[in-house]
């Protein structure tokens, strides 16, 4: 973490308020209640990239995860109500968390290309319910991106899914298996 050679952030169980101070809306800059009001997932549900298989999370308020609850959740972390705005400002302000959060995640691999540990050929490989936002993190930083379901043995497409989403599992069977244990 030092280094930014792990950034611990992700797009299920993240606070808001870790990704940044303020953030933009409806023309101004908002300060972020220091509360663990909403997470990412709420951010991720909005802008329709989240994967209800995916969502294997609590909410932070222990409510629903509905567009209209995260949204609800989302308005709180700068004070508002959900009746302050239209659904399409709330959507706007979860794009802005997630530029937010991608930023961070560029800022970091930026800094270890620097470093010249790997040439521009190595691809930025995603895996897990995050996978969609690795993705655009190797578009954006023009590399290519390689998806971990290719590397993955399984018999069937579920089980590829499932070792995917949970692969820090699938990798200590992995080890278990070539050792015996």
């Amino acid at each position: 973490m030092q280094y930014e050679e792990l950034v611990y952030t992700g797009v299920l169980r993240t606070s808001l308020m870790s990704l940044a101070d303020r953030v933009p809306f409806a023309g101004e800059w908002q300060t972020l209640a220091a509360e663990y009001f909403a997470t990412t997932a709420d951010v991720y549900r909005l802008t329709g990239e989240l994967q209800a298989s995916e969502d294997m999370t609590e909410t932070a308020d222990g409510a629903g995860k509905t567009p209209h609850d995260s949204a609800r959740r989302i308005a709180r972390m700068i004070g508002r109500d959900l009746s302050d705005a239209a659904m399409p400002a709330w959507v706007e302000l979860a794009q802005s968390f997630k530029q937010i959060q991608l930023q961070k995640l560029k800022n970091a691999a930026m800094r270890s290309f620097s470093r010249s540990f790997l040439t521009p050929e190595v691809p930025i490989i995603g895996a897990g319910a995050g996978s969609f936002l690795v993705h655009e993190l190797a578009r954006q930083l023009n590399r290519q991106y390689l998806d971990v379901h290719t590397l993955i043995k399984a018999h069937s497409g579920e089980l590829k899914n499932s070792a995917a989403i949970c692969l820090p599992a699938y990798a200590v069977a992995c080890m278990a298996a070539k050792t015996k244990l």
